[in-house]
Formats: C-alpha cells, structure tokens, sequence
C-alpha cells in the first residue's frame, strides 16, 4: 500500500470566496477526493486507521507499504540532502507518523467540511422548500489489523496454493478476484464491504462476457464488457455467474471464521439456489454399444486409457478414480479382481491421488465383462514394462487431477460419433450403474459400497472383507447387447 504525503489545503473559505466556490476549488485541486459527505472507505481511511495504531504500538510501521521510502522523501523534500542512517529512520518513525497523520486528518477534516457545503448547497437549489437534514450512514471505524481487498486476496490464495498448489490457486476464482478489485477497487479495506457492494460485484458478473479472458486477453474486465457489447457476445450463464458468487461468498467466509478480517459475510446467500439446465441421464443400451464400439481401435494403441478407463466405470467408479490408478491397485484375493481405490500406500498417503469423500475410499470390483475383455491380461503387461502408473499416458494437473484432459477429450469424442445429446456426459456411465442396480434389484447400501457413495443410513457396512459378495452383486448387472471383446 503506497502512501504519499498529501499537500495541506486550508480547512474553511477563503477570504473574497464565498463557501461554495471554496469548495469547488478544493475538489479542483484534489479531484480523486470524493466529494460524498458520507463516502464508503477509502485507502485514506485505511491509512489512517494504521497511524492510529502506530501511537500505541510503533512497530505496526510495518503494515504500512512504502513507510520508511515515505519518511526519507519527506526528509529530501524538507531539504535534507545526507543519507539518514537506519538508527535516525528508527527514531524519527514515531514521530513521523504522529505528523502524516495529523496530515491525513486535516485532509479529510477539510474534504468533509467542502462536501457538506456542496451538498447543502445543491439540496437547497434542488429543493429550497423541502431540505431535510438526515444524519449519514454509520461511518467504517479503522482498525490496526484491516486489510484491503488486494491484501485479502493475495492472502487467501497464499494459502490456497500451499494446500492446492499453485496453478489451483491462479485459476480458482481468478474471474471473482478481478471483479472485486475492478469494482470495490484493490484498496477499499475488506471490513467496509457491504451488503451493496456485494450486489454491484455479481451485477458486474452478470454483464462478462463468456470466454472473456479467451476472447479478449489482457484487459480489464471492464473493458471485455464493452467489447463483448460491441461485438454481440454472449454473456455469463446463470450458473457461471452463481458459481462466482459463490467463490466471493467463500472467500469473504474464510476473512470472517478464520482470519477475522472481517465483521460479517456481505455476500452470504446472494448466489441463490441452484438452475439445473440440464439433467444428465445414462446411455441407452444402443448408445452403448455405439460408444464402446468406437473406443475398441484404442485398445492396443499408445492411448488404451480411452478404451479401459470408460470399461471400468461401467462397475460404477469415477472418472478421477480410475484415471489415477497405479498397476499395484489391481489386486486379487480369493480368486476375485478388485480395486484398491485408497489414498494410502503402505501406510503413506499418495500425493497426487484424490477421493471424493470418505466412502470413496474402497475395494470396488470389476465388471465380468471387463475382464473377459483382458484387463487383467492388460495389468500384467503393465506390471512387466515397470509401469508404476496404469495408465502413464495421463498427464497430472493440480486443478483436475489426472482426468481434467480425458473428460474433455470424451466429450468431443461423443460428439464426433453422432452423440452429441448434452444429457450425455463421461458420468453418465456412473448414472447407468444406478440405473442397472435399480432395475436387477440391488440393495441401495451395496450400490452404495460399489460405487463408493456415501451410505444414507447406519446400517451395515461393507469393507473389503466383504469384497466377494460385491462381486458376486455386481455380476447381476448385465449390459444388453454389448461386447468388449
């Protein structure tokens, strides 16, 4: 946060000016002022806030960006031309932020008192007959541990990238992040967000274009509005503008709950419900046979993910689930093949494997008809190249896991083979194996256990020991008319 010293105007009308035309010149000489007698804060109030604390406590100096530079050009503009030893800047910084911020209190003494004038001023000239003196908004009081929305920001996503990693951070709210700083501005302190503000940052949203960082790199948001206008483009969907909403409601909860930085949440339930504008469905027996007959010519081919990692989900796993399995989570125990699908080796958690949730993490057996297809076979092969990973061919990013590519390359696969329904998506291969559990009669908590879903009541669970009856419950479900071989 970069301060200069501003230049003192006289507080009150000059002599041969009358009060208004002392008040326009105080906005002439100082135009990025604000002349609303009850303004929202300010990077001056901030400011002045942190000089405040300063006389309690001289080594919040710290918190104020640039103090010390601050002080020295100071020292320079007083006529001090030697070079200060750090000895004197140490001594002089107490008093040196008792005089800037009798500096920034006159300032702001002054532009309050030009305010008022104008605005009575204006009212009587509106309105002579009708003026009625209102009491203002509650003003923001400073504290010493404020931060502005830029300092929240670089903060959150800090610890975002040390849980996340990097890439995750840049790109997760990266949209939310630069709307806040275009509409509130980097320095408005993040405590004096309202409820208002808030509501301005999702109207913002509401006008970006889609693919604005694509279509018009390099500018400001602001700027993508007024092109993508000009050029007729379409603009956010409702629920990309709710899923930003959502990221600076959860960015301001965790300023709230866990940095204390902030009062309230003011964006707390402004995303509103859910749209489902569309509803995803499984394949139809012949879209099946449809699809697994185009993915046979990648069995044997340098990319035989696409052939085996839909194969496996017909038994109900996830997409991230099997893209990151290694060759040694393919086991067999009593004659029946299963899934390791754990976050753990030997006891020592995966760094680059991810579940859903708690139930995610499961001995999951493999269809009957994916091993007739020779996925074993295919292990052994992988096992005997030294291949650690099943399918190394997939590449890892800290946003998607291993699956971010392959879902996108599947959805263009579908597409150029004629099933290009939006219904139709990778999870519907997961929304198939309910539909099949339904229709041969499996109980909901052993659908449950195969697919990894959380249990919806308390009653038996299914652990690995149970793996053979699994099996022999996931062998029920038949796929009409399709073949692997």
């Amino acid at each position: 946060m970069a301060i200069d010293i501003p230049t003192v105007i006289t507080v009150g009308p000059e002599v041969g000016l009358s009060a208004r035309q002392w008040a326009l010149r105080f906005f002439e000489h100082r135009p990025e002022l604000s002349s609303d007698p009850h303004p929202s804060a300010s990077l001056t109030s901030l400011l002045r806030g942190r000089l405040q604390s300063m006389a309690v406590d001289p080594s919040l100096w710290q918190d104020i960006e640039g103090f010390d530079r601050t002080l020295l050009q100071a020292s320079q503009d007083a006529g001090l031309s030697l070079r200060v030893p750090i000895s004197v800047v140490e001594q002089a910084r107490p008093a040196f932020a008792r005089a800037w911020l009798e500096v920034v209190q006159l300032e702001e003494s002054s532009r309050s008192i030009a305010a008022s004038i104008l605005a009575a001023a204006d009212a009587v000239a509106r309105a002579p007959d009708q003026l009625i003196i209102a009491p203002g908004p509650t003003s923001y009081i400073p504290r010493a541990d404020d931060r502005t929305v830029a300092e929240l920001i670089e903060t959150y996503q800090a610890e975002k990238a040390a849980k996340n990693g990097q890439a995750a951070a840049d790109k997760a709210g990266a949209h939310i992040f630069r709307a806040l700083k275009e509409v509130l501005g980097a320095d408005k302190p993040v405590r004096s967000i309202t409820r208002d503000d808030a509501i301005a940052v999702k109207k913002f949203l509401q006008m970006v274009p889609a693919n604005a960082s694509k279509l018009y790199p390099n500018v400001p948001l602001s700027e993508a509005i007024r092109l993508g206008e000009r050029d007729g483009r379409a603009r956010l969907s409702v629920g990309t503008v709710r899923s930003y909403v959502i990221a600076m409601s959860s960015l301001f909860n965790w300023a709230v709950k866990i940095r204390r930085l902030m009062d309230f949440n003011p964006a707390i339930g402004l995303a509103g419900p859910a749209t489902i504008t569309v509803q995803r469905r499984g394949f139809s027996p012949s879209e099946l046979i449809q699809l697994f007959d185009s993915l046979k010519q990648f069995k044997g081919s340098p990319q035989p993910s696409r052939y085996w990692v839909p194969a496996l989900c017909l038994g109900g796993a996830r997409l991230g689930e099997i893209c990151q399995l290694k060759t040694a989570d393919v086991k067999i125990d009593d004659g029946v093949a299963y899934l390791d699908l754990s976050l753990f080796k030997d006891g020592i958690r995966s760094n680059d494997k991810r579940l859903k949730n708690r139930a995610s993490e499961r001995a999951a057996p493999i269809h009957p008809i994916v091993i007739g297809a020779g996925f074993l076979e295919f292990v052994a092969a992988r096992k005997a190249a030294g291949d650690d990973r099943l399918f190394p061919e997939l590449q890892f990013s800290e946003l998607h896991g291993y699956g971010g590519k392959f879902s996108k390359w599947f959805g263009l696969h579908l597409t150029a083979i004629g099933l290009s329904d939006r219904t139709l998506v990778f999870h519907s291969l997961r929304h198939l194996f309910r539909e099949q559990a339904r229709n041969v009669g499996l109980t909901e908590e052993i659908a449950d256990a195969i697919g990894g879903w959380t249990a919806k009541t308390t009653g038996r669970r299914y652990g690995r020991q149970h793996v053979a009856t699994l099996d022999r419950e996931l062998a029920r479900i038949k796929f009409q008319g399709l073949s692997l071989i």
